[in-house]
Parts: C-alpha cells; sequence; structure tokens
C-alpha cells in the first residue's frame, strides 16, 4: 500500500540500555544523518501495548529547518508514548534546535493508537537525491545529485535499524518519504524516479521484515498543484506507473 497524503505515565517499563556486542560498531552513536538534535534524553520502552515505529526519510523538507525554540506545548514537552531514535538510543521526541513534519505526527499517532507507543527512526539530508537512498548505493549514482560524499542514507538506516532491534522489540508500522525536489531539476533525473523508487520500496520491506509495510508519501502541495509540478518532469507513462504503485 502507498498513500500520498495531502495536507487538508510510565510504569512497567524495559530498559533502552542493552550491552553492546563485542566489537560492536561506532556507527550507533554517529549517525550524522539521523536525528540526533530531535532527542529530549534518554527514554524506557514501556512493556504494555505494541512499540509501533515508523521510518522517515527525505530531503530538507523531512530533515526540517523550522525553528525548536518556536515550538508551543504540547511539542515541547515529553511524551510518555513517544519515542525517537537519537544519539544510538531511544529517546523523548523533544527537538533541541530543529524539527520537522515528524512532531506533530508522532502525536497523532500516539492518539490514535492510545494504548501503543510510537517510535520514530528518521535519516533525512537536505538536498539529496533518489539515488542517494539506494540500497546498491554508488558514488558514482549518487553523485549525479552532487550526493556523492554523503555516503550511503539507506545503510545509515539500517544501521540505526539494527542497533534499535537490540534494545526494543519494534513493529514496523510505516515508511514516510517525503522526497523529491533534488530529482526535480532535470528530466533526465526524473524518467528513473519510478523503478528507484519501487525498488527502494522493495528493500526497505524486505530488510524490516515487513512485507506489507505502508509507504505515505506527503506533500505540502494541493492536489492540482502537485499534478502539474509533476507532469513537467514525467511523461504520462510514467505518471500512470505511480498512479498504480499508490492503488
Amino acid at each position: 500500500m502507498c498513500i500520498i497524503l495531502i495536507p487538508s505515565l510510565l510504569s512497567a517499563q524495559t530498559s533502552n540500555s542493552a550491552p553492546k556486542p563485542k566489537g560492536a560498531m561506532k556507527w550507533n552513536t554517529t549517525g550524522f544523518k539521523q536525528a540526533n538534535s530531535m532527542g529530549g534524553g534518554e527514554a524506557a520502552i514501556p512493556k504494555s501495548g505494541k512499540f509501533r515505529v515508523f521510518v522517515l526519510m527525505g530531503q530538507s523538507n523531512m530533515t526540517g529547518a523550522a525553528r525548536a525554540k518556536e515550538l508551543k506545548p504540547p511539542y515541547t514537552e515529553k511524551h510518555d508514548r513517544i519515542r525517537i531514535w537519537a544519539n544510538g538510543r531511544w529517546e523523548y521526541f523533544v527537538p533541541s534546535v530543529r524539527f520537522g513534519p515528524g512532531v506533530s505526527m508522532a502525536r497523532q499517532l500516539a492518539a490514535f493508537w492510545p494504548d501503543d507507543t510510537i517510535g520514530i527512526i528518521k535519516v533525512a539530508s537536505g538536498g539529496t537525491g533518489i539515488r542517494g537512498f539506494e540500497k546498491n548505493w554508488s558514488f558514482e549514482r549518487a553523485n549525479l545529485t552532487f550526493d556523492g560524499k554523503k555516503g550511503s542514507l539507506y545503510k545509515d538506516l539500517m544501521n540505526a535499524v539494527a542497533e534499535a532491534k537490540r534494545m526494543s522489540k519494534p513493529e514496523f508500522s510505516g515508511f514516510v518519504w517525503k522526497q523529491g525536489g533534488a530529482d526535480g531539476t532535470k528530466k533526465v533525473l526524473g524518467t528513473e524516479y519510478y523503478d528507484i523508487f519501487k525498488q527502494l520500496i522493495s528493500d526497505v520491506r524486505k530488510d524490516l521484515g515487513a512485507p506489507d509495510l505502508p509507504v505515505f508519501m506527503p506533500s505540502y502541495m494541493n492536489d492540482e498543484d502537485l499534478l502539474k509540478a509533476v507532469r513537467r518532469i514525467l511523461s504520462d507513462e510514467e505518471l500512470r506507473k505511480i498512479r498504480n504503485l499508490a492503488g
């Protein structure tokens, strides 16, 4: 399932700290494309209910540029059932510098599932083309949008997932993708977008062990404006493919 979104107290807990396996890699705490500045301190995971984890990936609009100091309650407060992967551990989701769309989304998800805990794993980097997110990453392909020096964002995501699994028992409940601007600058970049994105979704579902993982694609444009913008880049045939993928 792929959905395009258009705008219109802890008691029983389990420790968030797990023994590091011998020879553990340093990426556990240094994934610079992860949301390290959005954590509000280490937080245990409640034992009751499910731990529903959502993966967020994308470029600048997913990273977020809004100033955390401008947030108002309740977004400045710790939520007992919301966590974010930051600094190699699960933390409360309280941004300290900048924030993106995950802040309000997590609150709405927590309200929708009042008996469960919501976890966010976010890997995003501004200005990055879709080739920078491929599982079979290469410098040459990523550098078509000048992203070669950033390294593999997919690897960064899976590193975070592996470490998070050692500390908790996540049930992956959704993949949120907010990206595309970097690939909309040239038609030669946009024409491959569908096939790359389809493979990315297949890889994410397989590697998360969630074959039916829902996929969400938020947009800041209304339906008509979005369609006009996409048509400037893609052919009618490619648009039909995307509609079929979205169901």
